[in-house]
């Protein structure tokens, strides 16, 4: 059984921005690296995403653009990056849910 390793959140460069205060929004990270199966990837979002690494190691669930209406996702990922669970998907077939807002993990 192949698992992902290395998983790592990448902040972006915070030393240009010039805020005294930052918000929840602000201190997310733009991308996530990790090493499977003989492999490095990245998914970066500059809308900022909300990772995580689930118990096994086998899957990443994410919430991408957690705050915006327009290009909110949640998803379920393999070691490979290849999209096994889309969240928006499931519920619109199952629960009727047409617009739904994710903003974050719990697992």
């Amino acid at each position: 059984m192949r698992k992902i390793k290395n998983f790592m959140v990448d902040y972006g460069d915070t030393s240009k921005v010039k805020k005294e205060t930052f918000t929840v929004l602000d201190t997310l990270p733009c991308a996530i690296t990790w090493f499977y199966n003989g492999t490095n990837h990245r998914i970066e979002y500059q809308d900022k995403l909300i990772p995580l690494m689930l118990k096994t190691n086998q899957y990443i669930a994410i919430v991408q653009a957690p705050y915006s209406k327009v290009y909110n996702k949640a998803y379920i990922i393999n070691g490979n990056g290849e999209v096994i669970w889309d969240l928006k998907d499931i519920l619109k077939g199952k629960r009727n849910i047409d617009k739904p807002l994710f903003y974050d993990v719990y697992y």
